[in-house]
């Protein structure tokens, strides 16, 4: 419909009380917390999120990245057309899983949204869309895991999170453990939207 089709990001969310479709755009939450122990809907939320995006955007509007530390939750975007994609020198796989890697796919990040901040700047501008570049959605499953490995994970989070989604780049961290240890209050407070499952 046509709020769907104003939207720069349409992700479904589910269904209301009246079984009507709930359609946000991510643009205008930033990021998004989804947390809930195994089993609840986690994957299923992250599946039904990624897949309306691929409904209504093309390559050239959106692409993704993956991170999971259990690789096969995520196993049906292995699939997905390349195109669709964060291309990253020496990236071979579809989805991250290895600690180092996905660290510095966080690097990456950090160094992108410095750049396109610097476009904007060229650009004397401050929208987005002045710079036309697709905007990258981050999808980190039980990113709990990878917090307990190293805490430069947490600071690398902590420092993008304020930042990144004014210049099109979007976090959807997933979690059983949705703790203020795990998902500090710096953090938490810039990711407005958070759904919950049992």
């Amino acid at each position: 419909n046509d709020k769907i089709v104003n939207m720069n990001l349409p992700v479904v969310l589910g269904k209301n009380d009246k079984c009507e479709i709930i359609t946000k755009d991510l643009v205008d939450y930033c990021h998004i917390l989804i947390g809930g122990i195994s089993g609840q809907g986690k994957t299923t939320c992250i599946n039904t999120i990624v897949t309306s995006l691929l409904k209504e955007k093309t390559p050239d509007e959106v692409k993704f990245i993956f991170a999971s530390c259990f690789k096969m939750q995520l196993c049906p975007f292995e699939d997905l057309n390349k195109e669709f994609i964060v291309q990253r020198p020496n990236q071979n796989e579809k989805i991250l899983q290895d600690f180092d890697d996905v660290m510095e796919m966080l690097k990456w990040l950090h160094e992108e949204m410095d750049n396109r901040y610097e476009l904007l700047k060229n650009a004397s501008s401050s929208k987005f869309e002045d710079i036309n570049q697709p905007r990258i959605v981050c999808i980190i499953d039980e990113y709990a895991d990878y917090i307990m490995m190293d805490d430069e994970f947490e600071k690398e989070i902590r420092f993008i999170a304020p930042l990144c989604a004014q210049v099109g780049i979007h976090l959807i961290l997933t979690t059983m453990r949705p703790t203020d240890n795990i998902v500090t209050p710096t953090i938490r407070v810039h990711i407005p939207m958070h759904i919950a499952f049992k």
